[in-house]
C-alpha cells in the first residue's frame, strides 16, 4: 500500500514538470498604410519545452471560416498579413499556441481581435464626424484606455486632433477648414506593452460648396459732380468672405453682367466710371464670393445677387412760354422703406436750394414762375425712412431762353436716293432743347420754303428726313432745316443746301448721250468745300451690269458720248453724278437713262415664186429681243400662219398647205425685248403670184 502511494505521487509529479503551454497574449492589431495588417503578442512561457507552433487565423466574419497560417519560432511575437482587406472591411485575427504534452497536440487561443474600420459622416468643410469599431470587448487591462484620432489634409503630416475614451468609438473634429482637399483619418489606442494598434486610413473628398450670405445692398446714388454711379453695400457675415462681384443689368442684351470686382470683406463701396446717371436710370446689385477656389479654372463659391437697387433719372421739361419747368424722374427701386424724394435747384451755378419735398409714390413735380432768361439746374434726392438710406438722381439743367443759339447748326448733305427720293442730313448742337426741327424745300433759293417734315428733338447729334414728295428726276430743290423752340418760334435756320439734277439727250440715229448736271450747293460752312464731281455710266447688257467712272473734276458739270459700244437694242444705259468734298462726304444726283428701240422692218409685198422675195418675214435690227411671233390673216380675220422663229417667214401657203391667193393679207408682228417691254408692229402685204 504504501509502493501503491509513492508511485502515483512519482506520477502526478511527472505530470506538473511537463505542464501546459499558454496561448500567445494578444495585444495590437494595426492596418497598415498600403493595407497589410500587423499582429502583436506576448509569447507564452514554454519551461518543458513543449511548444510546436503559433497558428494565426484570419476571416471576414466572426463567425466565418478563418484561413490559418503557421508560425514555428515561439519568439515570434508579430505577423503581418499580406493579403488583407482591412482597408474596406473589418477583419477577425486569433493566435494559437500549439504544443504537444506527450499525448498528443493541443491548440490554446487568444481572443478575437478586429481590425479598427473608420467611417466619415456629417462633413462639411469644417467639419467630420468619425466612428469606428472596438477592436475587442471589453477592452485589454493592459490597454490605455483612450483612443488617439488623427488627421491629414491632403499631402500633408498626421495630425493628432483629439482623444476619447475606450468605449466610447465616436468623435467630432471641428479643427479644420478646407476647399476642396481629401482628407484622411486614422484611430489609434496604445498598449502598454509599447505596441499601437491602428485602424484602417478613411479619406475622402472635403468640399466647401456653401457660398457666403447675400449682401444687403444699401444705395446707388449718383456723383453729381461726375455723373459716375457710387454703390454702398453692409459688409457680409461670413467670415471666409474674400470680396464681392458688382453686377450690372445691361439695358441692351437684358441680362445682368459682371462688370468688377472688390477684394476684401471691410470693403463695401464701389464707383462705377464706366456708367453715367445722365443718360438714364442704371441698376446694379451685389454679390459675395468666398475664399474657397476650386476647379478649373479656378472659381470660388458666389453668392446670389442681392436685391437690384435702380438710380433716379431726373428729366426737365421747360415751358418758357409758360414760364416754368417740368421735373420727370424714375423712382428708386430696392428701398421696400421708400419714404419722399427731396428736391433741389441751382440757379446760375449758385448754391444749392431746397425747393420743395413729395411722397415717395410722386414722380414729377411742375417748378412754376421760373425766370426763363437764367440758367436752372435741378437733383432729386430720395430717402428711406429713417432718412439713413438716400440716393441722389443726376443733374439735370433745362436750357434757358437766352442760351437759344446752337454752337452747330448744319445741314451737311442733301443726297438723292436710288432716284426716287432726297435724304437730307443735318448736324445739331444735342445741348440745346428744342420743340422739334422743320425740313423746308423751294425751287428757288429766294422763293418760298414749304414745310416737307418734322423731327422731334431726341438728342440725336445727327437729324435724317426724307422728302418722298421730291420729283427728283425733274428738277433740282433747295433745303434748309428750321429749329423751333418750345413756343413754336424759328430760334435758328441752318444753310442752304441744293440737289443734283442730271438730265440729257439721246440721239437714236447717232447713239450719242449728251450730259449735264447742275452744281451741288451745300458745302464750304465748315471748310468742307466740294472737291470734285464724279460720272458713272451704268449699262445692261447679255453679259450683265457694268459701273464705269467717264470723269471726273470739281468745275466740270457736262459730258457727251457715243453710246454704240454699249447699248443695245431695247436695253438702257445709265448715268449719275456722284459729288465729293473735302472731307470725303459724298452726294448723289437722280440717274438719267436711255434706251435704243428695237427696229423692225417690214416688206410690203412679196412673190412665193420669185428669186429674190420668195416669202415674208420681218428684218429686227440688232435682234435684240427675247420673244418674236408673226401672225398672218386672211381677209376675212382667219389665222393662216403663225411663226416663233424670226428665221421662218410666211411662204404663201395657207393653212391647210394649199397656196393662197394673190391679194392682200393682214400681218402682226411682236417682239419683247431685253427689257421686258414689247413691241407690235401691223400692217398688211401684198401676195403676188
Amino acid at each position: 500500500m504504501r509502493i501503491v502511494s509513492v508511485l502515483t505521487i512519482m506520477f502526478l509529479l511527472a505530470g506538473f514538470a511537463r505542464g501546459a503551454v499558454d496561448p500567445p497574449d494578444l495585444r495590437c492589431v494595426a492596418v497598415q498604410p498600403n493595407g497589410d495588417v500587423v499582429l502583436t503578442w506576448i509569447a507564452p512561457n514554454d519551461p518543458a519545452n513543449e511548444f510546436v507552433e503559433y497558428v494565426v487565423g484570419v476571416s471576414n466574419s466572426r463567425n466565418g471560416t478563418y484561413t490559418e497560417t503557421s508560425v514555428a519560432n515561439l519568439a515570434t511575437t508579430t505577423f503581418t498579413n499580406t493579403n488583407s482587406n482591412a482597408t474596406t472591411n473589418s477583419e477577425f485575427y486569433y493566435v494559437k499556441t500549439v504544443y504537444d504534452d506527450g499525448s498528443g497536440n493541443v491548440e490554446v487561443s487568444s481572443d478575437t481581435f478586429e481590425t479598427m474600420l473608420p467611417v466619415i459622416s456629417n462633413k462639411t468643410d469644417t467639419t467630420a464626424t468619425i466612428t469606428w469599431n472596438p477592436q475587442i470587448v471589453p477592452n485589454l487591462s493592459s490597454n490605455s484606455g483612450n483612443y488617439e484620432v488623427f488627421r491629414r489634409i491632403g499631402g500633408g503630416p498626421w495630425v493628432l486632433v483629439g482623444t476619447t475614451p475606450y468605449g466610447t468609438e465616436t468623435f467630432t473634429d471641428t479643427t479644420f477648414k478646407v476647399c476642396s482637399e481629401d482628407v484622411a483619418f486614422k484611430v489609434e489606442t496604445q498598449d502598454n506593452s509599447g505596441c499601437r494598434s491602428v485602424s484602417a486610413i478613411v479619406e475622402e473628398l472635403f468640399e466647401d460648396n456653401t457660398s457666403p450670405d447675400i449682401p444687403i445692398m444699401d444705395s446707388v446714388t449718383v456723383d453729381t459732380a461726375t455723373g459716375n454711379l457710387e454703390l454702398t453695400w453692409q459688409s457680409s457675415e461670413a467670415g471666409d468672405t474674400d470680396g464681392y462681384q458688382i453686377l450690372y443689368y445691361d439695358y441692351a442684351s437684358s441680362a445682368w453682367i459682371i462688370i468688377d470686382t472688390v477684394y476684401g470683406k471691410a470693403n463695401t463701396t464701389y464707383i462705377d466710371s464706366a456708367a453715367s446717371g445722365s443718360g438714364g436710370t442704371q441698376q446694379y446689385a451685389i454679390a459675395s464670393f468666398d475664399t474657397c477656389y476650386k476647379g478649373n479654372p479656378a472659381t470660388a463659391n458666389i453668392s446670389a445677387g442681392s436685391d437690384a437697387h435702380q438710380s433716379i433719372f431726373l428729366e426737365t421739361f421747360p415751358d418758357f412760354c409758360a414760364e416754368e419747368v417740368q421735373l420727370e424722374w424714375s423712382q428708386y427701386q430696392g428701398w421696400d422703406d421708400l419714404q419722399g424724394y427731396a428736391i433741389y435747384y441751382r440757379l446760375n451755378n449758385g448754391p444749392s436750394v431746397f425747393l420743395d419735398s413729395v411722397p415717395g409714390s410722386d414722380s414729377t413735380y411742375l417748378h412754376d414762375n421760373v425766370d426763363v432768361r437764367q440758367n436752372y439746374c435741378y437733383v432729386i434726392v430720395g430717402y428711406a425712412t429713417d432718412r439713413s438710406k438716400t440716393s441722389t438722381s443726376n443733374v439735370a439743367c433745362p436750357q434757358s431762353a437766352a442760351s437759344f443759339q446752337p454752337n452747330i447748326h448744319y445741314l451737311q448733305r442733301a443726297n438723292v436716293v436710288n432716284s426716287d427720293f432726297v435724304e437730307v442730313e443735318c448736324l445739331v448742337d444735342t445741348s440745346i432743347f428744342v420743340n422739334y426741327y422743320a425740313l423746308e424745300r423751294a425751287i428757288d433759293s429766294n422763293g418760298t420754303f414749304i414745310e416737307i417734315a418734322r423731327a422731334p428733338y431726341d438728342q440725336n447729334p445727327v437729324l435724317e428726313f426724307e422728302d418722298r414728295t421730291a420729283q427728283v428726276n425733274q428738277t433740282d430743290y433747295w433745303y434748309r432745316v428750321v429749329m423751333y423752340d418750345s413756343c413754336d418760334f424759328p430760334i435758328s435756320i441752318s444753310n442752304l443746301a441744293k440737289t443734283i439734277y442730271l438730265n440729257g439727250t439721246f440721239d437714236e440715229q447717232t447713239y450719242n448721250a449728251q450730259l449735264s448736271w447742275t452744281q451741288y450747293i451745300g458745302w464750304g460752312v465748315l471748310g468742307d468745300s466740294l472737291d470734285h464731281y464724279d460720272l458713272f455710266r451704268v449699262a445692261d447688257n447679255a453679259a450683265g451690269s457694268m459701273n464705269q467712272t467717264l470723269t471726273t473734276g470739281d468745275t466740270l458739270r457736262n459730258f457727251e458720248e457715243n453710246t454704240e459700244t454699249y447699248i443695245t437694242e431695247g436695253n438702257r444705259i445709265c448715268y449719275i453724278v456722284r459729288a465729293t468734298n473735302r472731307d470725303s462726304l459724298q452726294v448723289y444726283s437722280n440717274r438719267k437713262c436711255f434706251k435704243s428701240n428695237t427696229k423692225i422692218w417690214v416688206p410690203n409685198a412679196f412673190k412665193p415664186t420669185g428669186i429674190h422675195n420668195p416669202e415674208f418675214k420681218p428684218t429686227v435690227a440688232f435682234g435684240g429681243f427675247r420673244q418674236y411671233r408673226l401672225q398672218i390673216f386672211n381677209r376675212f380675220g382667219n389665222l393662216i400662219f403663225e411663226s416663233t422663229n424670226i428665221e421662218r417667214g410666211w411662204d404663201g401657203t395657207g393653212e391647210d398647205g394649199s397656196a393662197a391667193q394673190q391679194g392682200a393679207y393682214a400681218y402682226r408682228i411682236s417682239l419683247v425685248n431685253q427689257s421686258g417691254d414689247e413691241e407690235v408692229k401691223m400692217g398688211s402685204v401684198i401676195l403676188i403670184r
